[in-house]
């Protein structure tokens, strides 16, 4: 597998996700640092639309 862009924005995505989660279950939902990392993974995914249809092109 190449890794272009697409995959490794989804790969930080993925790694970012799994963060949230654990400081969500450790911290809970007022930490700000959980919704820090929910808005990295939102911001990795707008990345990776944007390289894929980038590809696509």
């Amino acid at each position: 597998m190449r890794w272009n862009e697409w995959t490794v924005a989804l790969a930080v995505a993925g790694v970012l996700a799994i963060a949230a989660v654990l400081m969500l279950l450790i911290l809970g939902p007022e930490a700000p640092v959980v919704w820090g990392l929910v808005s990295g993974v939102m911001l990795a995914l707008v990345v990776a639309t944007m390289a894929f249809v980038k590809r696509e092109r």
